[in-house]
């Protein structure tokens, strides 16, 4: 879509271990598909429990624009880091905030970051609400298992990445894929089952590494992996 400016392509923050779970108290209302592992950002991963605006209720959640999404960000607090990206890449009113239903009490949020070269990067939120009209935010971790030249694949978990990403409604899972490269030939295609808090890969499959010669550009299908990628038996 746009330059990703001073946000470098590729670059994902990741977590070693679980969910990141932000607890915050609300008011009533692309890799290199060849390369090295990515390095842990330093985005702050947890947040104490601060009041929300009153007003959650009343805000948009479809055609959101830059200024919706400042309002959204004093109630869900998404992590510094993303919002630097997307302040310094993006160039249009979108506001980079999608919305679907997870459950009665659940709704899950893609937060666009870094408007790459390519393919954007995003985190996805969960926002559970509560009975007594608070919620609960929380920033969820993706299992990505990434292979890399002479080693074995190295399984880890991911909050920021780069790629195209669709929902299902009626499964209830959700779909990645992540090109290594503009040529769109190679990288990674995953689907995740999204339970509470927690984020389970259900299918993966990959190209990688990237061949000498571009192959055919491949898209996103939610059903499948791009033709003639490797699928990876999970354990």
């Amino acid at each position: 879509m746009l330059s990703c400016g001073a946000v470098r392509e590729g670059r994902v923050r990741t977590l070693i271990a679980s969910t990141i779970v932000v607890a915050i108290t609300v008011g009533c209302g692309g890799y290199s598909g060849d390369q090295a592992p990515p390095r842990t950002g330093g985005d702050r991963t947890e947040a104490p429990a601060v009041p929300a605006p009153p007003q959650i209720a009343s805000l948009p959640r479809t055609n959101l624009t830059v200024a919706d999404r400042a309002r959204w960000r004093q109630v869900l607090r998404w992590p510094d880091g993303c919002e630097d990206a997307f302040q310094v890449s993006h160039a249009s009113d979108d506001g980079g905030l999608l919305f679907e239903e997870l459950d009665q009490h659940t709704q899950l949020v893609q937060v666009v970051c870094a408007i790459g070269a390519y393919q954007p990067s995003s985190i996805w939120l969960t926002v559970r609400s509560s009975d007594a009209g608070g919620a609960t935010v929380s920033v969820l971790a993706f299992p990505v298992e990434r292979a890399v030249p002479s080693e074995a694949a190295i399984p880890h978990r991911e909050t920021e990445i780069f790629g195209e990403w669709t929902f299902d409604r009626d499964s209830r899972q959700l779909t990645l894929l992540s090109i290594a490269r503009q040529t769109g030939d190679c990288g990674f295609w995953a689907r995740y089952a999204v339970r509470g808090d927690t984020v389970h890969q259900t299918a993966f499959a990959s190209k990688s590494p990237c061949p000498s010669r571009p192959g055919p550009h491949a898209t996103l299908d939610a059903t499948r992996p791009p033709p003639n990628w490797t699928p990876h038996i999970l354990e």
